[in-house]
């Protein structure tokens, strides 16, 4: 433990080791991704570099640096939907080194809160340190990596949003949150806001009542938008200020075929799977959603057995706290084909993690992290060949 205050405040080895940790993985992705293989690349870029900025604004980098024909990409990448491999051709992906490594600083600039937050703990916490651990965890997890390295607004968007695991308990703080995430984008905020007001929801059910009443809830919600679908905006519809917004949603999907696109049991396959890495080209390393499949299913039942026997305050509520960001998710997933990418959802992770670590070593947590990092870089590397 490094001492920053001998009497309040003060860091962790752990917290400098992660944050170097994702210092060297994202210029490591940066440098080895396909250049424009991003979820909405050909809208989301230029809408970046065409807005205005603060003088402060890292994002006024990129203007000095990029021009309209910088943010046209023509990669080849030779991927489908059901292939194990694929095949990226290195001469049409491979992006300027000087443009990469502007990229990374901008990543690095736009991360400082979310660095900030987790160096400064306090020792009036009692010691209990799972959600900024886990907050530490997901920043390094392969899916935050790429998501955080977005040519989008969804990147600042996405560092807001993963606050939320530290400012939950103050709802004035979570408040402002939730309104700069809405002024940033829109079309992510709904998730966002959606999970703050069930947080809330459902922790009074449980004080009031209990975490099984709560639990039930939860289920019935979430096999209702499974039996319902996008049908439900059809209800929500009626409700005078989602009129407007559910009824453009509802025509939407009639009209686009994406629900037969995005077959409902798929649906949260293809969540998991850019959870973890799926990039819209295809790209994908199956290793790496078995190893994560298996250590999911070990840490399912470890969890599974301890909470048979402890049910401690700080257990309960991040129980309720996952289980809650799973509903979130389902829902949306059920409800909306157009919201089947885990970028939507990639902040919850720290509310799934910090359950998670009830029943593991934080150090081996870690390295099963980084050990997926080393998969998929390796892969990606292999894929150039």
């Amino acid at each position: 433990m490094t001492s920053l205050n001998s009497r309040k405040v003060y860091t962790t080895y752990f917290t400098i080791a992660c944050v170097a940790t994702f210092f060297i993985l994202s210029v490591s992705y940066r440098l080895l991704l396909p250049f424009g293989d991003e979820p909405d690349f050909t809208v989301r870029a230029p809408d970046l570099l065409s807005s205005e900025y603060f003088f402060w604004s890292p994002y006024g980098l990129l203007s000095l640096f990029f021009d309209g024909g910088a943010i046209q990409a023509f990669c080849k990448i030779n991927a489908s939907p059901f292939s194990l491999s694929a095949q990226i051709d290195l001469a049409s992906c491979k992006e300027p080194l000087s443009q990469a490594l502007i990229r990374w600083l901008v990543v690095i600039l736009v991360t400082l809160p979310l660095f900030i937050f987790c160096f400064i703990r306090y020792r009036s916490d009692g010691g209990n340190t799972y959600g900024k651990d886990a907050l530490l965890l997901s920043i390094i997890f392969p899916g935050t990596i790429y998501y955080l390295g977005v040519f989008s607004h969804e990147q600042l968007s996405l560092v807001l949003s993963l606050l939320i695991i530290v400012t939950w308990r103050f709802k004035l703080a979570t408040l402002m949150l939730c309104t700069l995430i809405s002024a940033v984008d829109l079309g992510n905020s709904v998730v966002v806001i959606f999970f703050v007001v069930s947080l809330y929801f459902y922790g009074f059910i449980t004080r009031v009542y209990s975490v099984r009443v709560s639990v039930i809830i939860m289920v019935i919600q979430v096999f209702l938008c499974f039996l319902l679908g996008h049908e439900l905006l059809y209800f929500t519809s009626s409700i005078g200020f989602l009129e407007g917004k559910s009824v453009a949603m509802y025509e939407l999907l009639n009209s686009s075929g994406l629900a037969e696109k995005y077959p409902v049991i798929l649906r949260p396959i293809i969540t998991f799977m850019t959870f973890i890495f799926f990039t819209p080209a295809f790209i994908k390393v199956p290793l790496a959603y078995v190893f994560s499949a298996a250590g999911l299913f070990y840490l399912s039942k470890k969890l599974a057995f301890k909470m048979k026997f402890d049910r401690g305050s700080t257990i309960v509520i991040d129980f309720l706290q996952m289980m809650v960001a799973l509903s979130c998710i389902l829902s949306f997933v059920f409800m909306f084909p157009n919201y089947s990418n885990a970028k939507y959802y990639i902040f919850l992770l720290p509310f799934l993690f910090q359950f998670f670590l009830h029943v593991t070593d934080i150090k081996k947590f870690y390295l099963f992290v980084l050990f997926l990092n080393l998969l998929i870089l390796l892969h990606l590397m292999y894929y150039t060949l």
